[in-house]
């Protein structure tokens, strides 16, 4: 089991300190935690952690898009000190889409798709 110091408690360092902490013995430095009081002196009370789908060139981006998406959401359910939250996103393309364009749409709940 490797030790690992992650540096900053935002949306990053607590989600890779989740998902390593499964394997490994991990310390997180940071000057605020989540759970402490907002401040302008630190982002995470302000800074969104969006998730938007895309831009991928080949299976194993899209995989890290999916492995992603799949922590944040476990977060959201497990970890309401964490901030993360779920909202309903509503994506509009300036030129029409096929399906298979579409590629996360089998693996995110509720997707449904409005013709113009």
């Amino acid at each position: 089991m490797a030790r690992i110091t992650i540096l900053g408690a935002g949306v990053v360092g607590m989600s890779i300190a989740s998902v390593l902490s499964r394997r490994h013995s991990i310390t997180i430095v940071a000057r605020d935690m989540p759970g402490d009081p907002p401040s302008t002196e630190w982002a995470s009370p302000w800074a969104g952690a969006s998730f938007i789908f895309g831009g991928c060139k080949d299976r194993r981006e899209m995989q890290m898009q999916l492995d992603a998406f799949a922590e944040l959401w476990r977060l959201s359910d497990t970890s309401p000190a964490s901030g993360i939250k779920k909202m309903t996103i509503n994506d509009a393309f300036d030129e029409e889409k096929e399906d298979g364009d579409i590629w996360w749409k089998d693996h995110v709940p509720d997707v449904s798709r409005v013709s113009s």
